[in-house]
């Protein structure tokens, strides 16, 4: 497994919608998550995983028993410019039940 090259985690409006689309009974819980995203995924009870060569896997326990986790893929920021720009582009949120979490990990 690679290095990380960048610290970046970078987010957009597209990203976000998509979220918030894929969600259905969950919107609201998403739209919380995303949100709040920049304050729980640096505490300690957030759980991060390296998922194959080019993701990463933010989740934390909600208090109702389910998951609420945030894909990033790894070294991927679409520009406009020639320059690479190294960053972690957020893919999309989800809410997952515990057998589904346990699969991700």
């Amino acid at each position: 497994m690679r290095p990380l090259q960048s610290a970046l985690l970078s987010i957009s409006d597209r990203q976000i919608y998509h979220a918030l689309r894929d969600a259905k009974g969950h919107r609201h819980d998403v739209l919380q998550g995303v949100l709040s995203l920049p304050d729980w995924l640096g505490l300690p009870d957030t759980e991060i995983y390296r998922d194959g060569a080019d993701a990463l896997l933010f989740a934390r326990r909600m208090p109702n028993g389910r998951y609420m986790t945030a894909v990033f893929r790894i070294d991927e920021l679409p520009t406009r410019v020639k320059e690479n720009v190294r960053g972690n582009r957020f893919i999309t949120m989800k809410v997952v039940g515990e057998l589904k979490y346990e699969r991700l990990k």
